[in-house]
Order: C-alpha cells, then sequence, then structure tokens
C-alpha cells in the first residue's frame, strides 16, 4: 500500500482500518473473528509494525503520503436482534 500510494504523482493518501474483532468483557483485548484472543498490548504492536511497513514501503523520497490508521474493536461479539426489535 504504501508502494503504490508513493508512486503516484502527486501521492495519495490512504485510509485503513484494522479490525480486532470483539471486545472482551474485561477490556484487556478482542476475540478474533478466528477465534484467537489478542490482548491490547498485541494490537498496538500489530498497528505499529503496520504503520512501519507503509513508512517503509513509502520509500525514503515521499514526505507527503498520509496513512489514517484506525483500530476497530465491537463493543459485543455477539448480537441477536429480533425484526422490530432495538438492540440494546
Amino acid at each position: 500500500m504504501g508502494r503504490a500510494d508513493a508512486s503516484h504523482s502527486p501521492v495519495i493518501n490512504s485510509e485503513v482500518v484494522l479490525d480486532f474483532g470483539g471486545q472482551l468483557s474485561n477490556g484487556s483485548g478482542a476475540l478474533m473473528i478466528n477465534g484467537v484472543t489478542i490482548s491490547n498490548a498485541q494490537i498496538e504492536a500489530v498497528a505499529e509494525e503496520f504503520a512501519h511497513g507503509y513508512w517503509h514501503c513509502t520509500g525514503s523520497g515521499d514526505t507527503s503520503s498520509v496513512l489514517k490508521l484506525g483500530i476497530g474493536r465491537i463493543i459485543h461479539t455477539t448480537m441477536s436482534v429480533l425484526p422490530g426489535e432495538r438492540p440494546g
């Protein structure tokens, strides 16, 4: 993605959301869609590595690309709502 953004003239920017699944009830991390639990520290490390990889791939000549990185965790891992009902 960084390489692609930097290859345009002028360079383009990207917006990315890293979705880590449902937040654990104690707030210590998330339950990912594959059933694996990931801690907040691991989420932070993955986000930092993604941003670092983007920066690395833009190359040293790109000083203007912007990466907007969002970190996603839904509040509940499951929700069942019948037609006409409000979630809650």
